[in-house]
């Protein structure tokens, strides 16, 4: 009797630890990264990016399916769930018997049923009152809260493990915000629906009216207590949540392209100052290489008057022409070095050092020809 009572204790120890650990380990969240509540008996699995899986409980086909093997139980999967679902004109599921489900601008589920979901840039962020959160490269790192009073924690069930991801071609999340004007019909249900496909009658990412007078109209109201539903107000509430959405993500994008602009101006006005000094720098170099180059060149001007003056007066036989031509040369040194600095006064010291050798010229011909005209009267007076 002991013996029996030890193993019970500890039979109970042991599925009380598995249990805690179940909830303890990841919760709300599965091995495929996503978010699984129960709502009306419909257990929903929400991924980051807005996509959702979904298996309806207390099937007896489904309850077979998991036990023989078959892992089509879920909608993504595969299971055939036409007779208790409605799609609208894209193909997406609007409607999970009478579990409303509603999408933002982007085709991303924005409610289930009454929990909503928001978004802050492109992963889920809450879902009823969990708060989700993620590290700097966008993977999940823990959450708090819970997301209702029915789903306080997560409960692990073997199905789980079954979510999948939505196949590529049946994808409603767009990046452009198509869905904005489109606001389908939702029917109650009472029973299941027969010839249900299906099937996108509007391409994905273009804006589409809704037409109330459709081939689907006709299966959803099989029942003559079947109405529409009247779900103003929650449309209303999806769209402004979506209009909140658009605002934010609008006022983060001009933010950051303010942010990207002032950095760029601010690094053209530090390089500016560099850039001013080193035009000013060689704009100087320019000006002493203009000052040096013109130095250099008046300094052979000036010597070549010089030789030119000196060959001249030297061409003269007469004492006197030689004595002028010197002292033109001394006038002429004598103003080349009181006004060197400009090539005006360069070429008046050669114009003056030209009118001296003619001056010279003219001198020492006048004299020669003196001398010659004395000569001669002498010569007449012997």
């Amino acid at each position: 009797m002991r013996n029996t009572s030890y193993i019970t204790i500890l039979f109970l120890l042991v599925a009380g630890t598995g249990f805690g650990k179940s909830n303890i380990h990841n919760p709300y969240n599965n091995n495929s990264n996503s978010f699984i509540f129960n709502e009306n008996n419909i257990t929903f699995s929400v991924y980051p990016d807005g996509e959702f899986d979904f298996y309806i409980d207390n099937r007896a086909s489904v309850g077979a399916s998991v036990h023989t093997g078959n892992v089509s139980i879920t909608f993504n999967s595969g299971y055939q769930y036409g007779p208790y679902v409605q799609y609208d004109d894209y193909g997406a599921v609007i409607q999970v018997e009478n579990t409303p489900i509603y999408y933002d601008f982007y085709g991303r589920v924005s409610q289930i049923g009454n929990v909503n979901i928001f978004y802050r840039g492109n992963y889920v962020n809450r879902i009823g009152g969990l708060n989700i959160y993620y590290n700097n490269s966008g993977v999940y790192s823990h959450c708090t809260g819970y997301i209702n009073v029915y789903n306080r924690v997560y409960v692990y069930r073997p199905y789980h493990h079954y979510f999948v991801r939505p196949r590529p071609a049946f994808c409603m999340v767009y990046y452009q915000p198509y869905r904005r004007y489109y606001r389908p019909v939702r029917y109650t249900y009472y029973r299941p629906y027969r010839n249900n496909y299906r099937r996108s009658y509007a391409s994905l990412g273009r804006t589409y009216h809704y037409k109330e007078r459709n081939s689907r109209r006709a299966v959803y109201n099989n029942d003559r207590r079947v109405s529409a539903r009247n779900d103003y107000k929650t449309q209303r509430s999806v769209r402004s949540r979506s209009l909140d959405y658009e605002n934010n993500r609008s006022s983060t994008s001009r933010s950051s392209s303010n942010a990207i602009r002032n950095s760029y101006t601010a690094s053209r006005e530090s390089n500016s100052p560099q850039r001013s000094s080193a035009r000013y720098s060689t704009k100087n170099d320019s000006r002493n290489n203009v000052s040096r180059s013109s130095g250099y060149s008046r300094t052979p001007n000036v010597s070549t008057n010089k030789t030119s003056t000196a060959r001249r007066s030297s061409a003269s036989t007469n004492n006197s022409r030689s004595a002028v031509s010197s002292q033109n040369s001394r006038n002429t040194a004598r103003s080349s070095s009181r006004s060197p600095s400009s090539n005006r006064v360069s070429s008046g010291r050669t114009k003056s050092s030209s009118s001296a050798a003619r001056t010279s010229r003219s001198t020492s011909s006048r004299s020669s020809s003196a001398t010659r005209s004395s000569g001669r009267s002498s010569s007449r007076n012997l």
